[in-house]
């Protein structure tokens, strides 16, 4: 059940996560050059190839595993069906770069917004943009407002909850390093410690085995986990 009565800040705008695919012009930008005789020298360096990708001519893209609906069909990214995986073609299209071009990583979502070298040019995987992940990666702008809810059972005592203080005596659960366990620990503020999961498929099987009384996840991954 999504949690009534959440402030403004449980949203955040997720964001493409870049690696090396950037200081490129738009291609609207490039096309517009072309036509009106101006400089080519755009175009060129975002040419398919130019770009300093992980593998030349192709680009490659990171997101964790398991790929929840509506961001990806049946846990497949590169199934092109998904609003992440439509996003991510999109930009590879618009970046010279075909279909058959795009390369798919499987990154771990503590993995893809950690300081150092990535396995990807970039990563696409519900990253909400904050001043801490800012100071280890660049983002994209956003490309869609999202708000954090609360799954539980039916027979869960967090299931009667109308309001965040309904929560606070709950066993709640969410993914580690996501803005979810955030608002677990900074707008919930259960009076026990918040169980912590590598993935949130293990902390949805904790949720179907009564280790935690609910979970916190994005919204629309919780219609799914509800409906699927």
């Amino acid at each position: 059940m999504p949690a009534a009565n959440q402030p403004r800040r449980l949203a955040a705008a997720l964001a493409v996560l870049l690696a090396a695919a950037a200081g490129c012009a738009p291609q609207d930008d490039i096309d517009a050059a072309k036509s009106t005789g101006g400089p080519a020298a755009s175009a060129h360096a975002c040419a398919k190839g130019r770009l300093a990708t992980r593998a030349p001519g192709k680009l490659t893209v990171g997101t964790d595993k398991p790929a929840y609906a509506p961001w990806f069909q049946d846990d497949d990214p590169a199934g092109g069906k998904g609003f992440e995986s439509a996003v991510a073609y999109a930009v590879a299209d618009r970046l010279g770069y075909d279909r058959s071009d795009v390369l798919w990583q499987t990154v771990p979502f503590n993995s893809a917004v950690a300081p150092g070298a990535k396995k990807f040019d970039f990563d696409i995987n519900q990253v909400s943009i904050s001043d801490e992940r800012r100071r280890a990666v660049d983002f994209s702008s956003g490309y869609y407002d999202v708000r954090q809810a609360v799954v539980a059972l039916k027979d869960s005592p967090a299931a009667g909850a109308t309001d965040v203080a309904g929560l606070r005596h709950a066993r709640l659960g969410a993914q580690v390093g996501t803005t979810s366990l955030d608002v677990v620990n900074d707008v919930i503020k259960p009076d026990r410690r918040a169980a912590v999961f590598q993935k949130n498929d293990f902390a949805k099987t904790a949720l179907k085995n009564g280790q935690v009384d609910a979970i916190v996840v994005d919204l629309p991954t919780a219609f799914y986990i509800t409906s699927a």
